[in-house]
């Protein structure tokens, strides 16, 4: 069995179908959150993941559960989505909110460790990182470099990145139960288009001593 992890797709069709094609050969394609953001073009394909994928709750989710456009069964199955489960040993949990959900987490995993073997995926804001456990869970060290690592008797944890990264990268992650591999499949997209500079009205110069005191704070910095 091969297992597909992504979130953070937020509707954008383009996203959506580089992140499919990336897990097209796997037996199992989990969501972990934010498949639909706002109304969009991209809505009809995404919403039909839900037929075809693993699917939790995420802020996008929660979000169109109050989008009066919707049919009202379509709404209900969204705010019904789970936030975090167990597929086959993976525990699987949602998008963080904050506080952190920790009693969420302990239900899904039936008060297994935050981290649990072979490997818990949590969907994150920042980068793509994998942590591993180390003679227990008080000490915990960051794998670096190409994310691949066998899965056997590990305590692993990935914090997977949105779909679709600053750097116009399409991120998905990938467990392989025959080889006992965790990997990260990823594929560039075009770079998204930079806002156009705001235009602002012209400043008179600053007075020399308030120049020096922002180069003392910076210093000091």
């Amino acid at each position: 069995m091969r297992y597909g992890f992504f979130h953070g797709i937020d509707g954008d069709p383009a996203v959506l179908a580089a992140a499919l094609e990336l897990l097209a050969d796997c037996d199992r394609i989990v969501c972990l959150g934010r498949l639909v953001g706002a109304p969009g073009p991209g809505d009809a394909a995404a919403l039909a993941q839900l037929d075809r994928a693993d699917c939790l709750l995420g802020q996008g989710e929660r979000q169109r559960t109050k989008d009066a456009s919707l049919p009202a069964e379509l709404r209900a199955r969204l705010k019904a989505l789970p936030e975090a489960t167990v597929i086959d040993g993976i525990a699987v949990l949602g998008h963080q909110r904050q506080p952190p959900a920790t009693r969420r987490e302990v239900q899904a995993t039936g008060g297994a460790p935050r981290l649990v073997a072979p490997l818990a995926v949590a969907a994150g804001e920042g980068a793509t990182r994998l942590w591993r456990a180390t003679g227990g869970l008080s000490r915990v060290e960051e794998l670096a470099g190409p994310v691949c690592i066998g899965l056997g008797g590990e305590r692993l944890r990935l914090d997977l990145a949105p779909a679709r990264g600053a750097d116009g990268v399409v991120r998905v992650a990938v467990i392989d139960r025959e080889t006992g591999t965790l990997k990260v499949r990823e594929r560039a997209l075009g770079q998204r288009q930079a806002p156009a500079p705001r235009q602002t009205r012209a400043r008179r110069p600053a007075r020399q001593r308030r120049v020096a005191e922002e180069q003392q704070l910076l210093l000091a910095v």
